[in-house]
């Protein structure tokens, strides 16, 4: 047991039903990152789920939750057109290339641990999905820096690798720097 005596607003208004937020380009920020199953009722695999905030305009600190398919399994094709196989291939690799939009937007192309993609600023395009069971949604259509920020996080120009000064490449005959085979 939790003992909150004293820790909230006793007088506060129940808050109703969140609208979605209208489609349009926020500034956002991941604040979560876990790890999910993709279905409670059936092994479908598990997805990656990140929590974007707003952070700026009318919406600040309005959440937004993304999920990456990153580990489906045994999705079932609804498209007469498309195998089982078919599917779950197509919504993995779309997974993916969603996770590599956001991580160049936070300049962190390769990552160990989610927690190194929590709280930089990206633009994010909030999309409104209508489900005929669930209503109004929001959903993340696409990852972008934030504007002027360039690639890498602190808008610096992308690092490129310089080799030590004392390991230069030795030139070959036709110009073309030797292959170190050592």
């Amino acid at each position: 047991m939790v003992n909150i005596a004293g820790s909230y607003d006793e007088q506060a208004e129940a808050q109703g039903e969140f609208e979605p937020i209208p489609a349009g380009d926020y500034r956002a920020k991941i604040i979560e990152a876990s790890i999910e199953d993709v279905s409670p009722n059936d092994d479908k695999g598990r997805c990656l789920k990140l929590t974007w905030q707003i952070e700026t305009g009318t919406h600040d600190g309005r959440l937004i939750w993304q999920r990456l398919n990153l580990w489906a399994k045994n999705f079932k094709s609804k498209k007469p057109n498309k195998t089982d196989a078919q599917v779950l291939q197509e919504s993995i690799s779309i997974a993916n290339s969603q996770f590599a939009a956001i991580r160049q937007a936070c300049g962190k192309p390769i990552v160990q641990d989610t927690d190194e993609l929590l709280h930089i600023p990206c633009t994010i395009r909030v999309k409104l999905r209508n489900d005929p069971q669930y209503g109004a949604s929001n959903e993340v259509g696409s990852v972008k820096p934030v504007a002027g920020a360039g690639p890498t996080q602190g808008g610096g120009a992308p690092q490129r690798f310089t080799p030590p000064a004392n390991s230069a490449p030795q030139q070959s005959s036709n110009g073309w720097p030797k292959r170190n085979t050592a």
